[in-house]
């Protein structure tokens, strides 16, 4: 980076390299809370169909 921008200084690149490294550990934690918002709402789901399923059997009783 130092080659490519010779007017940074060290500790500028320094700095702009861990806020790139800190953004992609934002994207992987957002990437996991994302799956696992969307494993919740399938797990939902299936509880809601399993629970609607199992009220009309009881109905039909």
């Amino acid at each position: 980076m130092l080659e490519t921008f010779p007017e940074y200084s060290y500790q500028k690149c320094i700095d702009i390299y861990d806020r790139i490294i800190e953004n992609e550990k934002m994207k992987e934690y957002d990437k996991g809370i994302l799956k696992k918002n969307i494993n919740n709402k399938i797990e939902n789901e299936i509880s809601d169909n399993w629970n609607t399923k199992k009220d009309k059997q009881e109905l039909e009783r």
